[in-house]
């Protein structure tokens, strides 16, 4: 003698796949990411002099990090296209250099929550030919990270 199920009665004999999430004693919820300010970039009116408005863009940066000694940066730092490459990196250089000392020595962030990554002439902020002026790319651009609690 044979037996015929029916599909609903086949569902319901089908195992039923269950996740459990334990908690060690103790253990804190997970936080709630926080959205983090965007700063504009900070603009350099010539070789490695800061803009009023970048000026600005750096004290707003400096006054968060201070307030939220959870949060790290890292500051990408641009040229326009017209010097040679080597010209370039060396002035993207100085200017990451000329931030990160604004925000360590008159700032008072810790050294240890900066983060430099110099790209002269490589994924610009505004792609333009060669030799060719642009603000936009003579510039720092800073973005703010959370950084997870230590010891957990």
């Amino acid at each position: 003698m044979q037996v015929h199920r029916t599909k609903k009665e086949d569902k319901k004999d089908a195992p039923v796949a269950q996740i459990f999430v334990v908690q060690p004693p103790g253990a804190l919820p997970p936080s709630q990411p926080t959205a983090l300010p965007t700063v504009n970039p900070i603009l350099f009116t010539g070789q490695a002099v800061l803009s009023t408005e970048g000026m600005a863009e750096l004290a707003k940066a400096r006054d968060y990090l201070r307030g939220h000694p959870d949060t790290a940066v890292l500051a990408f730092a641009y040229t326009d296209t017209r010097g040679g490459g080597a010209v370039n990196r060396a002035l993207a250089a100085r200017r990451a250099q000329d931030v990160r000392s604004a925000l360590i020595a008159e700032g008072g962030i810790a050294a240890s929550r900066i983060f430099v990554a110099e790209l002269p002439e490589t994924d610009l902020p505004t792609l333009t030919g060669r030799a060719v002026d642009r603000q936009s790319n003579r510039s720092v651009q800073l973005m703010l990270l959370a950084v997870p609690p230590r010891g957990h």
